[in-house]
């Protein structure tokens, strides 16, 4: 399934964004959780993936891109043994039922287990969640190909953004870097820098240009 284009992901105009966690926090050991959503929103935006806000009374029509994190906390070792899977849910209608609509995950890639020092926790959840929110931005970006073939975006475009992680990384030169889609701004040899697409660099030579830019700084590089 992964990178392949999928009928679960066909019609589907826009997505609501969720973190689904359960079992321990890693908090104190350095997971920034607002933080981990924020890089989730900013990569589907750099893949102008519409994004929308879902309702509080009853089942929302909009379809869930849902990423849930389970751990476990070893405590006399210093781990964490985590659960990683994402998810496209939609809802489902049974008409038989006196509550028919409901919402079932109809696309779902292959959880990642692993087992990890505390320390790395942070670092490695991070690289799991936006390695799996790739995937399910080329399998939708294929599935709409498919399905809209006058769509204008061609194959070697979803080449492109398979590929285009590793290609692309701010000049060092600028002293600080943000993103157009993102209120944050980084050092340009932060993890999350890398992650900008070069259509949506938006570079400072000091702090100051950045925070009267309306940026904040990362809580994670503190530049």
């Amino acid at each position: 399934m992964e990178g392949r284009s999928h009928p679960a992901l066909v019609g589907i105009d826009g997505f609501r964004a969720v973190l689904l966690r359960s079992g321990a926090d890693p908090s104190a050991d350095g997971l920034d959780w607002t933080q981990l959503k924020e890089e989730v929103i900013d990569q589907l935006n750099q893949a102008n993936i519409k994004l929308v806000a879902g309702t509080t009374d009853g089942v929302s029509n909009t379809p869930e891109l849902r990423v849930y994190i389970n751990l476990l906390k070893l405590t006399d070792s210093r781990q964490y043994v985590f659960r990683i899977q994402t998810s496209v849910a939609r809802p489902v209608c049974l008409k038989a039922q006196e509550d028919p609509i409901f919402k079932a995950d109809l696309w779902m890639l292959n959880p990642v287990f692993e087992v990890v020092s505390a320390e790395d926790t942070p670092d490695r959840i991070t690289d799991v969640v936006l390695g799996q929110i790739k995937v399910f931005i080329i399998a939708y970006k294929t599935t709409h190909i498919r399905s809209h073939p006058d769509s204008g975006m061609s194959s070697s475009a979803i080449s492109q953004s398979q590929t285009g992680t590793e290609a692309r990384s701010p000049a060092v030169v600028y002293g600080y870097v943000a993103s157009n889609g993102s209120d944050v701004f980084h050092k340009p040899q932060c993890r999350w820098a890398k992650n900008i697409s070069p259509e949506n660099l938006i570079t400072y030579q000091t702090r100051e240009q950045a925070v009267q830019a309306g940026k904040r700084p990362c809580k994670w590089c503190d530049p």
